[in-house]
Formats: structure tokens, sequence, C-alpha cells
């Protein structure tokens, strides 16, 4: 069984395809072409869902036991519940202006990929940090029973994409990862 280090690393992996995806529907309406809207709004509804009910309590978790166990507070680790929630309202600002796009709201064309690319690059920064830094050095500092006992206690929420039990809603956007792979 992987530990919670590897399913967080099997997270990025995913997000980063998911980022790809939304890149290439971002420059799609960037181009003055039709999007697929409904692949974008299931991509914001991923993000909004797994990683703030799942993947973020694990490290949020990991960064407090590797603080309480010496790891120096001006570390960009020690920071990393912060990073968080403006990765949140970077998401919320994006799920925002696809709302305002989809609901005719006058919104110009620019405002929208400026968002969009916001949180797309904000969301590999972040990526790149963890795999960078805050997973080695957690991997370092931290025991295979501390992980276990870690995990115990955030909620253990399943993948709503990526997991056995895929939901409904994403049945799209899973064919559209799996052509995108196989192409």
């Amino acid at each position: 069984m992987p530990n919670m280090i590897q399913e967080l690393r099997s997270d990025h992996v995913n997000m980063a395809k998911l980022l790809q995806i939304l890149e290439r529907q971002v420059k799609t309406f960037e181009d003055g072409d039709r999007p697929d809207w409904g692949l974008v709004q299931a991509i914001g509804a991923y993000f909004a869902d797994y990683p703030d009910l799942c993947h973020h309590p694990k490290e949020d978790v990991i960064a407090a036991r590797m603080l309480e166990q010496g790891l120096d507070g001006e570390s960009p680790i020690s920071g990393l519940s912060a990073k968080h929630e403006e990765l949140g309202a970077l998401l919320q600002r994006f799920l925002e202006a696809v709302d305002r796009v989809l609901g005719e709201t006058e919104l110009p064309r620019d405002y929208f990929v400026r968002v969009a690319e916001e949180f797309i690059q904000s969301q590999r920064r972040h990526i790149e940090m963890e795999e960078r830094y805050f997973f080695p050095v957690a991997e370092e500092m931290l025991s295979e029973t501390d992980l276990k006992e870690l995990e115990s206690r955030v909620p253990q929420v399943k993948d709503p994409l990526f997991g056995e039990d895929a939901d409904e809603r994403f049945h799209t956007l899973m064919e559209n990862i799996l052509k995108w792979e196989t192409a």
C-alpha cells in the first residue's frame, strides 16, 4: 500500500494532466474559438472538490508534524497552509470568471485568459515546490509510522476522478484525459 507522500505525488501527476487540458481549452478561447466549457467546468469542479477536501489537508498535517519535529519556521514549507488558501482564492476567482463567461456577463476575453493562466501557473509552481522541496524533506524527517498516524487524522476522501469509483459527473473529463494520453 502506498504511503501518504506517494499518494500525494500521484495526485500531482493527475493534477498536472488536468492543468494541461485546461491550458489547451484556455488557448482555444484566447484564439477566439469556443472551448469545451463542460470540460473547463469539470476541471474546475475537480479542483474545488478533491484538493481542498483531501490532498491539501494531508499536506497540512505533514507540514505541521515537520514543524513539531524541528523544521525551521522560516522554511517555505512552514507557510504551506497559507499557500493552499491562496490557491483556493485563485480557484474561486477562476470559477467566477467561468460562470461570468457562461452567464454571458460582459467579461473581456483577455481578463478571463489572465485569470485562468494565473490559476494554472500558480498550481504548477505550487506542485513544483512541493515536489522539489516539501516531499523530499518530509520523507527525510518522517517515518512510515508517522505517516500512518497522520493519515488517520485526515478525512479519507476518494479521488472522484482518478479513484476506483470515479464520480459520474467526471465521466466526460476522464474520456478526454484518456484520449489526450493516447494521442
